[in-house]
């Protein structure tokens, strides 16, 4: 249990405390079942410092059906002294001369034989508190079953107030037990809504959607004799809508961010407001990557059970899922120690249970931010008894949160766990496995569970510590995570595959898939093997299956760099460089090229020109007007490569062509760079295809006009 105990309590804890003051009705069921701990706004004070004093209490003795409470709080006896321990409300708002209505439960672990007293006092440190005033007595309780106080009591001045419950047996005693504390104003409460549920928005946007029932009978269970008049709801202790008397549903848009929220939903009639229905929601919002390094201890069940994966491939998971040992679940599940100061995943098989391969625990999405080797670490215990079988534990990584998605193995098996301490954050025995990632993206890890059928015992593995990490960065692999029915056992058919894909070719072997790819481009008309999806910035994509479901699926990120051209020729004539050549019909792989971004020629390793529009295959042209004849050379270092989102092949040489004339040079499409028109110096036109006769010519382009000589 957190150690939340004062012996001392200074004036800026104390003004802390009192900034958190509420108003009636109020009510507190004295523990919170969810972290096994005393609720956060309640402290406990042991004013003898020795070994005991109040504590959190869950015991299962049917008592939320008398108390309406699931926990609370007990004292545990001390052998050698008396008790002298507190447990104090927070600061509560109360007004002067008016009556309230203070209820709780208790009881003794045995009767006639504790003291306790209920005091009232404006600060909440012991001494404060035993010169309060006391509104409850117990010497000798006489009760060691459930029982309901209900009192009355009226400040005598308005302020806030704190109520404090004082154990102060003798030595050597059983121990008492307190749970479900309220206080309210003497009058007509309308019960509090029932079935008050909140559902997160299914496309995970930030919003999610209210429901509950109005009540018809005040708190005491009487008809309601009035009507509601409003119905209001707060967000983590913030009101955020007051909506009219009949409404039973709510959507909250106005979210700050992504996560989890608690919501309180009451109802108003004339004078009197009820105690809140709360919920707790589970993620709401979209489930972003986590970064590196990772780090899981299972200490928030919203985290866990929001971002991270329980896969039952067969559904033989147990009704009798828990959160207290053993949780006969045959399936991953959250679990923490009796104290509640660990958690862990866990997993457990009764004996008999039959040969398992087919339960899985997949992480939260990791951010892998480059191509390399990363490492996973966990730590893991082994709960046994007499099984003399083994429990395997398969680790795997791959691009989604389902078996399917599984396709990167890492690292060898874990096949024999020692049986370690209760907590493996701490205690448990420690597995490492490295792995390499072809490209860069969003991964998880998922974690097999693996066991042989034994009738001589149980086999129960608790794992924490889990821990991700990069080693190294390395290459892109050309290859993309491919996902097949051939190379994974479970596969079942889907209609939909999600993928996180960098800018290149992807080839999908599925001959009927669209995309919903934002500025990308699919080709069904590249090859009748498979199609080609251009992506030109990273980007999650989601293919989806045209007519029905993949029966299998794979994605394969193809190197469409292109091979070097053929024929490259170049001539010089008045300043202007002319480069011919062939385009590759291949890639450097010597595969079939999808396409050529661009055209680049360079005159030693200097860029001088780069112009789109070569196809593979094609022969193309150019004539490349330079600002000045000097940076030419006659003899120069001219070659030709092609690029794409694959990358720049290699450059091929130019060798000189002197019949190449510069201006029969021309584009595809007449560009910018050819000779349009020639025209001798008595005006007879020259067509540009024809090789001029020695003579001086007038050459106009891009608007310009110019003087050349032909000899």
């Amino acid at each position: 249990m957190k150690q939340r105990y004062f012996t001392f309590l200074g004036s800026a804890w104390l003004l802390l405390f009192a900034s958190a003051a509420t108003i009636p009705p109020y009510y507190s069921e004295l523990g919170d079942k969810l972290v096994k701990d005393i609720a956060s706004d309640w402290i406990v004070i042991n004013a003898n410092k020795d070994n005991t004093t109040w504590e959190y209490d869950s015991t299962d003795d049917d008592i939320s059906k008398v108390t309406g409470a699931s926990c609370g709080v007990k004292y545990r006896y001390d052998s050698k002294n008396a008790a002298d321990d507190w447990v104090v409300s927070p600061p509560i708002e109360l007004s002067e001369g008016v009556e309230y209505v203070v209820s709780y439960w208790y009881k003794a672990s045995k009767a006639d034989k504790e003291r306790m007293k209920l005091m009232v006092a404006e600060s909440p440190d012991a001494s404060a508190l035993a010169a309060g005033r006391q509104i409850a007595s117990y010497d000798l309780m006489a009760v060691a079953v459930w029982t309901n106080e209900e009192l009355t009591f009226v400040p005598e001045k308005s302020g806030l107030l704190y109520f404090g419950f004082h154990a102060c047996s003798n030595a050597n005693q059983w121990g008492m037990y307190l749970r479900g504390f309220s206080i309210k104003e003497n009058k007509v409460y309308p019960a509090a809504p029932s079935g008050l549920t909140v559902t997160p928005d299914a496309g995970r946007a930030l919003s999610a959607t209210l429901a509950w029932e109005l009540p018809t009978t005040d708190d005491n269970g009487n008809p309601l004799s009035v009507g509601i008049m409003s119905v209001k709801i707060s967000r983590d202790g913030v009101p955020v809508a007051e909506l009219p008397g009949d409404a039973t549903s709510w959507t909250d848009a106005s979210l700050p961010g992504p996560g989890v929220y608690m919501y309180d939903v009451s109802v108003c009639i004339e004078g009197a407001e009820s105690l809140p229905a709360s919920v707790k929601s589970s993620w709401i919002g979209p489930l972003s990557a986590q970064s590196l390094p990772y780090d899981e201890t299972f200490s928030s069940p919203d985290f866990y059970t929001s971002f991270w994966t329980i896969v039952d491939v067969d559904g033989d998971a147990s009704a009798n899922v828990n959160t207290s040992y053993p949780p006969y679940s045959y399936a991953w599940g959250w679990q923490s120690n009796l104290m509640g100061n660990a958690h862990w995943a866990s997993i457990h098989y009764p004996r008999n249970a039959s040969p398992a391969d087919n339960d899985w625990l997949i992480s939260a999405p990791l951010l892998f931010n480059s191509a390399g080797r990363y490492k996973v670490s966990f730590k893991v215990s082994a709960y046994r008894g007499t099984f003399t079988g083994d429990c395997t534990i398969e680790v795997y990584a791959g691009i989604g949160n389902a078996p399917r998605y599984m396709t990167i193995p890492c690292g060898d098996p874990v096949t024999s766990v020692s049986r370690t301490g209760m907590n493996p954050n701490t205690d448990g025995q420690e597995c490492v496995f490295e792995f390499d990632v072809p490209v860069a993206g969003t991964y998880y890890v998922g974690l097999k569970m693996a066991k042989t059928k034994s009738s001589s015992g149980e086999c129960s593995i608790h794992l924490g510590a889990f821990h991700c990490e990069q080693l190294s960065e390395g290459a892109e692999n050309p290859m993309a995570v491919v996902v097949t029915s051939e190379d994974n056992p479970f596969w079942t058919p889907v209609d939909a595959v999600p993928a996180n894909l960098l800018p290149g070719y992807y080839h999908l072997t599925a001959e009927a898939v669209v995309g919903d790819i934002p500025d990308a481009v699919l080709d069904k008309a590249f090859s009748d093997e498979f199609i080609v999806a251009k992506i030109v910035e990273q980007t999650n994509v989601t293919f989806f299956a045209e007519g029905g479901s993949f029966n299998s699926f794979v994605l394969v990120k193809a190197d469409h760099t292109p091979d070097v051209a053929t024929g490259c020729v170049y001539n010089i004539v008045d300043g202007f460089l002319g480069v011919k050549f062939t385009a590759p019909a291949f890639n450097a792989n010597g595969g079939r090229l999808y396409e050529i971004g661009a055209a680049n020629v360079y005159q030693g390793d200097n860029l001088m020109f780069t112009e789109s529009g070569c196809k593979p295959g094609e022969e193309c042209s150019y004539v490349i007007p330079v600002q000045s004849a000097r940076s030419l050379s006659a003899d120069g270092d001219y070659s030709v490569s092609f690029s794409n989102l694959s990358g720049e092949g290699e450059r091929m040489l130019a060798t000189k062509d002197i019949t190449l004339g510069v201006g029969a040079v021309t584009t595809e499409d007449g560009g910018r760079a050819s000779l349009r028109r020639i025209f001798t110096i008595s005006g007879v036109e020259i067509d540009a295809a024809t090789p001029p006769v020695p003579g001086i010519y007038i050459i106009m382009q891009g608007g310009k006009v110019n003087k050349s000589v032909v000899k």
